[in-house]
């Protein structure tokens, strides 16, 4: 872009002109600006190409609103008003982004975090199920109504026409071995 240093001076004529569709003018606004805005933009974006990309749409602004060009009195601030609003939405929208990816990650770490817990609760469940069928057949069938049916010693002495004590002494033997069998897995 070649840079023209030279000052307008009747900014306000180049308005009225834009307003009717003059891309002479327009230009003349534009290489005139360009260096003041893309200064102006880098300084508060800290980036060259946020500051390249703002410059363009405050000109492209410019040019869809030029219709109302030729009621503004100062050129100067409505330029770097519009600039100005730019850059304030770009790192408002640059922040929330951030927040968003920062709890992105936050969340897929939990993610994560979970799913190892589920994969590690699938490979306890499939040990328990395996030790389980290896275990006598009535041992088995207590196990599996207390643990799996939420069934009463009880209901499952009653179910089974055995003794309270019977079911209870199965279940801790089972118990028992459930828990020294995993252990030294």
């Amino acid at each position: 872009m070649p840079v023209k240093d030279t000052i307008l001076l009747n900014e306000k004529e180049y308005f009225v002109r834009i307003s009717r569709g003059d891309e002479a003018a327009f230009s003349e606004i534009f290489y005139y600006y360009v260096p003041r805005l893309y200064s102006f933009i880098q300084k508060m974006t800290r980036s060259a190409e946020a500051a390249e990309e703002l410059v363009q749409e405050v000109f492209l602004s410019l040019w869809i609103n030029r219709e109302k060009l030729e009621e503004i009195e100062s050129c100067s601030s409505y330029i770097f008003t519009i600039a100005a609003n730019k850059t304030f939405n770009y790192l408002k929208s640059k922040t929330i982004h951030k927040k968003y990816l920062d709890a992105m990650v936050i969340n897929n770490s939990g993610c994560d975090n979970n799913t190892m817990e589920t994969i590690d609760f699938h490979e306890s469940q499939y040990l328990v199920n395996k030790l389980v069928n290896q275990l006598p057949s009535q041992k088995k069938v207590i196990y599996k109504l207390t643990r799996d049916k939420g069934m009463s010693h009880d209901e499952v002495a009653v179910q089974l026409g055995i003794s309270k004590n019977t079911v209870k002494n199965h279940l801790v033997e089972t118990l028992r071995f459930l828990k020294e069998t995993l252990q030294k897995a």
